[in-house]
């Protein structure tokens, strides 16, 4: 899903969640 168009901080964001989210 990941495309150029996309902001990358934004994919920061969303694996920062993913991490938080396996963290729990």
């Amino acid at each position: 899903m990941r495309s150029a168009a996309t902001s990358p901080f934004i994919w920061e964001l969303i694996e920062d969640q993913e991490e938080e989210q396996q963290l729990d």
